[in-house]
């Protein structure tokens, strides 16, 4: 069971705790609901990828999250790059001509120096300087296209009258740590999560906590199908139950808010149903316990069986319906049926 849950800090930063210090494998490391679903799917794979220590480049989720969250964070950590920058050039004052010369020999005027606008270039020494400046301040730099479009999906989000309620109740960017008290190896798991909308005690909104999420389509049908392949409800149960730990008290509902990257940027609302928030509980709670397993054994299971020496070493590979299209008669080559229709060849007349 989950136990002890206390919040580290307020209005974090939109990658807080996403690159622990501790080691995978390690019993102090603090897994997330992300790990465990990854842990999932291939317990070695997991834990023998190396940790990475940031994030190389910013995404417009991560951009969104700080706008829309903790825009405070704008300045101390993030810089918007510019679209344009300014340089001096050797410009001809009658026909604008630009070159190195002193004098225009069509005009055979004296050249000036000039201040013109020039869009971004990664190449130019004004701009290479800029990028290494904020560099070294450690800024995450924020592209000028990328930020307008954070920028646009930010408004969606603040005109939309029920998310701005929810956000105007909630503590935002809630990083919070936990422990998994574990059964069967009487091991104390560490976990962590950031949780974006944690609305307060006594609120209108304390029956659940949120999640923001930037998704390709918003429409119900699709974004189920989505949510539910990447796990989203196993994250949803992690996270109701660490704020449950926290409160003392369960909260029922998880919430998402769901927005589109592109115009005209539609923003949606989603919220757990009770059997929904069921399966991923006994999801994340299996998983929390084949990990613990794993921790105490040192055994970390990869797909194929170890057993040198022996055929079982060597998974089988099956035969399976949808290899054969289902019925296992259809021939899943167009050749082969394409030819079938062909007429057979008529014998050549013999010459007479």
């Amino acid at each position: 069971m989950i136990t002890q849950a206390y919040i580290t800090s307020i209005a974090s930063l939109p990658l807080a705790y996403k690159f622990p210090a501790e080691t995978r494998g390690a019993t102090e490391y603090p897994v997330d609901a992300w790990d465990l679903l990854q842990f999932g799917a291939c317990p070695a794979r997991w834990v023998n990828t190396p940790r990475q220590e940031h994030e190389p480049k910013v995404s417009l989720s991560e951009v969104v999250r700080l706008l829309h969250l903790t825009p405070e964070h704008v300045g101390p950590h993030y810089v918007m790059r510019p679209e344009t920058y300014e340089a001096m050039r050797n410009e001809c004052p009658k026909c604008q001509s630009v070159s190195a010369a002193k004098v225009c020999r069509t005009c055979n005027m004296a050249r000036r120096m000039v201040t013109a606008t020039k869009p971004w270039s990664a190449a130019a020494s004004y701009c290479i300087q800029w990028t290494e400046g904020h560099t070294k301040q450690l800024h995450r730099i924020v592209p000028y296209d990328l930020a307008q479009t954070a920028q646009e999906l930010t408004r969606a989000l603040d005109n939309d009258e029920a998310v701005a309620a929810l956000r105007a109740a909630s503590e935002l960017q809630a990083a919070i740590r936990a422990q998994w008290e574990d059964e069967d190896t009487g091991l104390k798991i560490p976990l962590r999560a950031v949780i974006n909308y944690l609305p307060t005690q006594g609120d209108s909104h304390d029956y659940g906590v949120g999640s923001l999420s930037v998704v390709r389509d918003v429409s119900p049908a699709a974004w189920s199908a989505a949510a539910y392949t990447r796990g989203h409800h196993v994250a949803a149960a992690f996270k109701q139950d660490i704020a449950a730990a926290l409160f003392g008290e369960a909260r029922p509902h998880h919430l998402w808010v769901v927005v589109e990257p592109d115009p005209p940027y539609i923003v949606g609302r989603r919220r757990t149903t009770p059997e929904m928030l069921t399966a991923g509980r006994t999801a994340y709670q299996e998983l929390l316990k084949a990990y613990a397993r794993c921790l105490s054994t040192g055994i970390w299971p990869v797909f194929d069986t170890s057993v040198p020496g022996s055929v079982r070493a060597w998974t089988e590979w099956f035969l399976e319906p949808w290899m054969t299209q289902g019925d296992g008669k259809t021939d899943r080559f167009f050749g082969v049926a394409a030819s079938r229709a062909l007429e057979p060849p008529q014998p050549l007349a013999k010459a007479a």
